[in-house]
């Protein structure tokens, strides 16, 4: 099924924040997500296009509010600590 996500949605820097766990990524730029006892792997294949291996039921009911959430969170994070003034003596 292919999808189209509007957000900075980057598949490393979700497997990267350690807020997903058990991601695999593969050679050909592919990744597998795994929580419980649901799986989908999923690939940007460009102009904000994935391919997922779920069905739309699974993806707005599972991985549509893991994926999502998790960049929101980094996309915060990262603001919040770019904003953070240096202590300076």
């Amino acid at each position: 099924m292919l999808i189209e996500i509007e957000d900075d949605f980057d598949l490393q820097k979700i497997a990267l924040s350690g807020q997903c766990f058990r991601v695999r990524q593969f050679d050909d730029g592919t990744y597998r997500f795994v929580t419980g006892d649901s799986c989908i792997y999923i690939k940007n294949i460009g102009n904000r296009l994935f391919s997922v291996s779920s069905d739309m039921d699974e993806w707005n009911h599972v991985w549509r509010r893991i994926l999502i959430l998790t960049v929101t969170t980094v996309i915060h994070l990262t603001r919040s600590i770019i904003n953070i003034p240096l202590l300076m003596k």
